[in-house]
């Protein structure tokens, strides 16, 4: 429609101006949630990697955790993977090698001063309250039995530890087939119990497999 050199929208040009501004501003809505969306889920990301890094260096983000932050803010969340934090840990971290290298060398040298203590106390502990050391074990089987009627019954016999070997070699390592050292444990066990002897003055025959008639009263 023109008049006076004025040219008129139409009612369709306006209808199709509307639609179309209206659509731009869906548009415009859309990509703003999308960029919140995602502007969102960047924070969230770089707060887990920040947290993964405090847990993996406790004591650095203890001692420097406001520098380790202020540093990290100068570059945008989307950058903060765990490589960049870790980069950013390694930085603040080299900014005190001295301090940190004298704080180690301190307590090592605390705790060789600690030691060199308990060892000056033990040293100086009388005999009697020092831990008594433990006897070597006896090499002869028959040392080795601690219940005294027993002990006075095999003496009586004339047991010897070449007896005992045979004996253990004959039984209970051919057959069951344990160690010396087993055998003997066995042997020892079964001798201070009682299995093997009777009244505590002889020794039961079918133990060492030979007939033995106990003396008539």
């Amino acid at each position: 429609m023109k008049g006076q050199g004025v040219t008129v929208p139409s009612a369709t040009d306006r209808t199709t101006s509307a639609l179309l501004e209206q659509r731009t501003n869906e548009f415009t809505h859309q990509m703003r949630q999308q960029q919140d969306w995602m502007s969102q889920q960047a924070a969230n990301l770089a707060a887990t990697n920040l947290r993964l890094a405090q847990m993996k260096s406790p004591d650095v983000f203890q001692k420097y955790g406001p520098e380790i932050d202020a540093t990290l803010r100068q570059f945008d969340p989307s950058t903060w993977t765990p490589q960049g934090i870790d980069t950013v840990v390694d930085m603040v971290r080299g900014r005190h090698y001295q301090e940190l290298a004298q704080e180690h060398a301190e307590r090592i040298a605390a705790q060789r001063a600690e030691q060199e203590r308990n060892s000056l106390a033990v040293a100086a502990m009388p005999r009697s309250m020092a831990a008594p050391s433990a006897p070597p074990p006896s090499s002869n089987v028959l040392d080795r039995v601690t219940t005294p009627v027993y002990k006075a019954a095999l003496d009586r016999l004339q047991l010897t530890q070449k007896t005992v070997d045979e004996f253990l070699a004959a039984t209970y390592m051919k057959h069951d087939g344990l160690t010396k050292e087993q055998a003997e444990e066995k042997w020892v066990a079964q001798v201070n119990r009682g299995d093997v002897i009777t009244d505590g003055k002889e020794m039961i025959s079918p133990v060492f497999g030979y007939d033995h008639n106990p003396p008539r009263r």
